[in-house]
């Protein structure tokens, strides 16, 4: 009879404690003449976070300690001496055979338990950028407080993409992305003052906005 082993962390993770930040889905043949894939995933918690146990899909990362620092990335790939062979030696990196599709699908990042801490669906058509199908670029996400499933969130990467460092793509000017929003009183009286909240996630610190 098989035992699963899986570490009880002193901080449970939550959702978005650690994001999917990279996904080279196809590569090119000019990188290298064998196909690989990769997932980047970055800690934006501020705190050590263990993802021993963690599960990509449906694949169940090594049980040992798999720390990963505030800031810092951690790679999932399918070949790890490839990886190596294009990138050179990366600090943290997991192999498992991830099976990324070429035509898009939904990959999901979750606790031991199953609760999910980072999900996406990417495309290779627009509006996902097409130079990450099979050009050589990966798709990166512009900055770590935007919401995935925006396709307008996503640029492709410089190069054969940037695993385990900072992302090539980054936002010219401002995104954001708009969670919410309410009027107070509901609904606003006709020729009355009332108040407007929004809950957004923005690459940049907000100022002011003008309605």
């Amino acid at each position: 009879r098989a035992t699963n082993m899986y570490r009880v962390m002193d901080t449970p993770l939550r959702p978005r404690d650690v994001i999917i930040n990279e996904i080279m889905y196809n590569s090119a043949v000019e990188a290298h003449v064998t196909p690989y894939e990769y997932v980047e995933l970055l800690n934006v918690s501020g705190r050590t976070v263990d993802l021993a146990g963690c599960v990509f899909e449906e694949f169940r990362l090594p049980t040992n300690t798999l720390l990963l620092a505030p800031g810092a990335y951690g790679v999932i790939a399918d070949k790890p001496q490839i990886m190596t062979n294009v990138y050179g030696p990366l600090p943290w990196m997991v192999s498992l055979d991830i099976g990324l599709s070429d035509s898009g699908e939904a990959l999901r990042f979750a606790c031991p338990n199953g609760t999910a801490i980072s999900d996406v669906t990417y495309d290779d058509e627009a509006p996902w950028p097409a130079a990450a199908c099979g050009f050589g670029p990966s798709l990166e996400l512009r900055d770590p407080a935007l919401r995935l499933g925006d396709p307008g969130h996503w640029g492709a990467s410089a190069g054969f993409g940037t695993p385990g460092a900072r992302n090539s793509a980054t936002t010219n000017g401002m995104l954001l992305s708009v969670l919410s929003v309410h009027p107070s009183p509901d609904p606003p009286r006709a020729n009355q003052p009332f108040w407007l909240t929004a809950r957004v996630l923005a690459s940049t610190s907000i100022v002011a906005v003008t309605v």
